[in-house]
């Protein structure tokens, strides 16, 4: 009976043991945590408060500049897009202003003034010259996929107007398939097909170009 009395009364000793070891932790906790608390509300920066508070609040501005900084993913060009619109050939090719066709107009109207009888030298033969030879012609697009330039060729033929597609190198660049319109005779003739452009939506390029 006495060794009966010994074992039951084993458990007892390890149940408190366990219980002031409870006890003990949730103090250190408890001091740990008022000591936290106590260092987030004073001003001392060595404090444990204070110093996780430092590091929290600094981690917080990190993430927000690198938020604001982070350079956005860039955007893939379009696939069917005329981004080189306005890619000429500046040796033989010049833009037209839509001005040019009025100024042409004023230059070309027949004066009602009497011809000057100044005797004047016979010009020479211009037939040949590059201002002879000078055309205009409508630049609809410039693409870097030949399909996409065939896609708008067939969009100008469903409309009525014929066009051509015209490959181009420029260096460093690459190859270009431009859709033109023309050759036009005058500015009076390109002026018309341009206006036909823009009522279906194609902002075209007026060109005049020289050397053959």
């Amino acid at each position: 009976m006495a060794q009966a009395r010994r074992k039951t009364s084993k458990p007892r000793t390890t149940a408190s043991s366990h219980g002031y070891g409870m006890f003990a932790a949730g103090l250190i906790v408890g001091a740990v945590g008022a000591s936290f608390v106590i260092g987030l509300r004073s001003e001392d920066p060595e404090s444990i408060g204070r110093g996780i508070a430092h590091m929290i609040e600094t981690s917080k501005h990190r993430f927000r500049a690198d938020d604001v900084t982070a350079p956005s993913a860039p955007r893939p060009p379009s696939e069917s897009t005329d981004f080189d619109f306005y890619m000429v050939l500046p040796e033989i090719e010049h833009i037209v202003p839509d001005t040019a066709q009025v100024e042409e107009t004023k230059e070309t109207e027949p004066s009602n003034k009497p011809a000057e009888t100044t005797p004047v030298q016979s010009a020479p033969d211009r037939q040949g010259s590059p201002a002879a030879r000078a055309r205009f012609e409508l630049q609809a697009g410039a693409f870097v996929r030949e399909s996409d330039a065939d896609r708008l060729k067939a969009r100008l033929a469903l409309e009525g107007l014929e066009s051509r597609i015209q490959k181009v190198t420029i260096e460093g660049r690459g190859d270009f398939y431009r859709v033109r319109l023309g050759p036009f005779d005058d500015s009076g003739q390109l002026s018309a097909v341009n206006r036909k452009l823009a009522s279906i939506g194609i902002k075209a390029l007026r060109l005049k170009i020289s050397g053959g």
